[in-house]
């Protein structure tokens, strides 16, 4: 069963905090850029920007849930059970 310190959960949690934080930039941008208020008009595919922002979003929303757990359990992950495959 593995462990984690407070130290380490709260860096893990503010990891989480900056990843969603330059997705939420990054909508940000390619919003202004989407329409016609950005300053770098077709300078990348806003496509590729979306989906950018998009993951970032939930890598640390993921993380962020991944840690709420992990505080919870007093930082210890979860138990496996017997006839369960990880």
């Amino acid at each position: 069963m593995t462990t984690y310190n407070k130290r380490a959960l709260r860096a893990a949690g503010m990891f989480a905090g900056i990843l969603f934080g330059v997705g939420l930039l990054l909508v940000m941008v390619t919003f202004f850029d989407s329409v016609g208020l950005g300053q770098a008009k077709g300078s990348i595919d806003l496509v590729s920007l979306w989906i950018l922002a998009g993951l970032f979003l939930w890598f640390g929303t993921v993380l962020n849930w991944k840690v709420r757990q992990l505080v919870r359990n007093k930082g210890r992950e979860p138990e496996d059970y017997e006839g369960v495959l990880a």
